[in-house]
């Protein structure tokens, strides 16, 4: 017979066996939770003797790891860098540089860009913006740094169809020495001078000019203007005009008329302005009445024709603008 000491023993060892079991049973039965060793990447590598399928790890000690999952088909390790046209700049790949672009590199980069500054080249009687060598190499007319080509001719648009509105600083002139005759002592579109000084005295003046192949009837034109300027002085260089209100405050509008004989030169001064400048600019608008600036002939009833491009003279650190026609 046990006694009360001994059946007490007895179930203290049980008891601790029994935990003993329960916690090694547990334990058996709870996986493993730590995470599960992910796989190394494999991918397109670029080597020094081109392209092969290598995993990160190796990759890194010998070349450029693509990524994940890359391949190379198409061939994913031609050298690339930027290429430049008409003063934009692209990365591509070495052989999708084409001419007219200009490629600058291998690893060659777009910010800063590279690109020199184009311009305006009449090629014949076609216009393409382009650098200055660019132009050179294709037996082209340069009209300088900055200058835009003209919008395509209207060819619904009558004989004035092609025609710009362009301003020009006349550096060494006043407005008494222009005066009715409205002499600048400049005779094509790339003498005009789109940029004057801030804050001084100044003499501008607007130009018309047109496509050398076009033959052009002008009856009148209308403008708008927009400037911050102290204007003093100011004429119009046809026999008769009809002014806004307001003109030449920003805003107004002015139709220039020739009557007849139609006016017929390529390029010729519409009006001019005299005063006093401020930094900022001096543009041409639509008229605040009759609508988009351009060109009406003399047909009955007139054709109007709207300017393919407008100018703009800046006033001290803001640019000018300068688009000739050469279509």
């Amino acid at each position: 017979m046990q006694t009360p000491t001994r059946l007490a023993a007895l179930g203290a060892n049980a008891l601790t066996l029994g935990l003993i079991a329960g916690l090694t049973l547990g334990l058996a039965s709870c996986g493993d939770d730590s995470p599960p060793t992910p796989p190394i990447p494999v991918g397109a590598c670029c080597v020094d003797d081109g392209c092969v399928i290598l995993e990160s790890t190796e990759c890194f000690d010998r070349g450029v790891f693509l990524g994940s999952g890359s391949t190379c088909d198409p061939p994913a390790c031609i050298p690339s860098g930027a290429c430049c046209e008409a003063g934009e700049c692209t990365l591509v790949l070495q052989g999708e540089c084409t001419t007219p672009g200009v490629y600058q590199g291998d690893d060659t980069v777009c910010i800063p860009n590279p690109c020199p500054e184009t311009g305006a080249c009449c090629l014949d009687s076609q216009c393409a913006e382009l650098s200055s060598d660019e132009c050179a190499a294709q037996s082209g007319d340069y009209w300088g740094d900055g200058t835009r080509c003209a919008a395509e001719p209207d060819t619904l648009a009558g004989p004035n169809a092609g025609g710009v509105l362009l301003l020009h600083y006349a550096e060494d002139l006043t407005g008494t020495e222009a005066g009715r005759s409205c002499r600048f002592g400049i005779s094509r579109c790339d003498e005009i001078v789109d940029q004057a000084p801030a804050d001084a005295s100044v003499l501008l003046a607007v130009f018309a000019a047109f496509p050398p192949s076009a033959t052009p009837e002008v009856g009148s034109i209308r403008l708008g203007i927009l400037h911050g300027m102290e204007v003093t002085n100011w004429a119009v260089c046809a026999p008769s005009e009809e002014i806004t209100s307001n003109w030449p405050e920003p805003t107004s509008g002015l139709v220039a008329s020739w009557g007849g004989p139609a006016q017929s030169e390529l390029f010729f001064p519409v009006c001019w302005f005299e005063g006093y400048s401020e930094e900022g600019s001096f543009d041409l608008i639509d008229h605040p009445v009759l609508g988009p600036p351009g060109f009406s002939d003399e047909s009955v009833p007139p054709q109007f024709a709207p300017a393919a491009a407008l100018g703009r003279l800046g006033f001290g650190s803001v640019p000018g603008r300068r688009l000739c026609p050469c279509r």
